[in-house]
C-alpha cells in the first residue's frame, strides 16, 4: 500500500470509530466516461496513476470506508470488472450499456440497492484523492440534519465544471457549464461531483431528473433542485481543489501522477523515511517503506 494510502486508510479507522453508525451503508462510483478527450479507445478509469488504475485509487478510498456494497457502474464491463473485482469483494459491476447521463447511471444501481436502506454515498470513478475526512464531513451534514449533501471546491479556474448556487451552507442549484448563464460561469463555487443521501431519497430523485438541458442527459445534480422543491434540506459540504481532481484529459492525468508522487513523498518522509532526493523517486501504488529506511536518488518502486 503506498504510503498516501496507508494515511487515508488509518485515517478512515478513526472516522470509523467515531461516527461508523453514520458513514454511507452503499457506494456507488460512475465509471462510464470514455477515454474520448484522451485519445484513447480504452475506458478512462483504466488509464494509471502509479502504476494502477485510476479506478483502483477511488476503490481503495471506498474500502477504507467499510460500506456494505460497492456498486461499479460503467461500459466495457468485463475489462473494468477484472480490474475492479481485484480490488474489494465487496464489488458489484452494474453495466450502463447507453449513457444517459449521471441520473440515469444511478438508477442503474436502484435494483441492487432497492429495499436496503441506509445512506448511500456517489462517487466520480475519475476523481482519485477523495480524503476520508471529507467523507466524514459529508455524513457529518446527514447527521446534522441534511438531506442531501454535494461536495463542492472553490475553484481557482472553474473551467467547465459546473457551478454551486448556494447561500452558505445551503444548496439551491447545481448548474451545468452548458446550461449556465455568463453570472452564474462567473461563480468559483463549484461541483466536486460526489453526494450523500439516504438511498431511496436517491434513487427516487435520481428517476425524476429530466433531460431538459444543453446535453439531452439525465443530471445527478438536478437532485439538488428536486429535492428542495420537496422542502429537503440540501447542503453543500467544501473540500481542497486538489481532492476534486478529476481527470479527463492526458494533462489531468499527469497532473494527477504528481499530486500522487507529491503526497507519497510527504508521507514517507513523515513516516521516517530518509529521501536524499525527494523529486527523484517515484513510488507505486502500493510502495510501502519501514522507518529509517534510506532511498538513494533516482529510484523508482514498481507494483508488487
Amino acid at each position: 500500500m503506498a504510503p498516501t494510502f496507508r494515511a487515508f486508510a488509518l485515517a478512515a479507522k478513526r472516522s470509523q470509530r467515531k461516527r461508523k453508525e453514520q458513514m454511507p451503508t452503499h457506494l456507488i462510483v460512475l465509471a462510464a466516461g470514455e477515454g474520448a478527450r484522451m485519445l484513447s479507445d480504452g475506458p478512462k478509469v483504466l488509464h494509471e496513476i502509479a502504476g494502477a488504475p485510476i479506478l483502483a485509487h477511488v476503490l481503495a478510498s471506498s474500502k477504507a470506508l467499510d460500506g456494505e456494497r460497492v456498486l461499479v457502474v460503467g461500459r466495457n464491463g468485463d475489462s473494468v470488472s477484472k480490474k475492479a473485482l481485484k480490488t474489494d469483494e465487496r464489488i458489484r459491476i452494474v453495466e450502463q450499456s447507453e449513457q444517459r447521463g449521471t441520473a440515469h447511471a444511478v438508477t442503474m444501481a436502484a435494483p441492487e440497492l432497492e429495499g436496503k436502506g441506509g445512506d448511500t454515498l456517489v462517487l466520480l470513478g475519475d476523481t482519485p484523492f477523495i480524503r476520508p475526512e471529507t467523507i466524514t464531513a459529508l455524513s457529518k451534514a446527514r447527521a446534522d440534519g441534511a438531506d442531501i449533501a454535494f461536495l463542492g471546491f472553490e475553484a481557482s479556474d472553474p473551467g467547465r465544471y459546473g457551478r454551486i448556487v448556494a447561500e452558505g451552507a445551503s444548496l439551491l442549484r447545481i448548474v451545468e457549464w452548458n446550461d449556465a448563464d455568463d453570472a452564474t460561469r462567473a461563480t468559483t463555487l463549484c461541483n466536486a461531483g460526489l453526494v450523500l443521501a439516504e438511498t431511496g431519497t436517491l434513487l427516487r430523485l435520481a428517476a425524476a431528473a429530466g433531460r431538459d438541458n444543453a446535453s439531452g442527459e439525465h443530471y445527478l445534480t438536478d437532485i439538488a433542485a428536486l429535492g428542495r422543491a420537496e422542502d429537503l434540506d440540501v447542503r453543500v459540504v467544501t473540500c481542497t481543489e486538489e481532492e476534486a481532481l478529476g481527470i479527463n484529459t492526458c494533462a489531468d492525468l499527469a497532473r494527477a501522477e504528481a499530486v500522487f508522487q507529491a503526497r507519497a513523498r510527504q508521507d514517507a518522509l513523515a513516516g521516517g523515511v530518509t529521501l536524499h532526493s525527494p523529486d527523484t523517486v517515484h513510488f507505486a501504488f502500493d510502495t510501502h517503506i519501514e522507518r529509517d529506511v534510506v532511498v538513494e536518488p533516482n529510484v523508482v518502486f514498481g507494483p508488487g
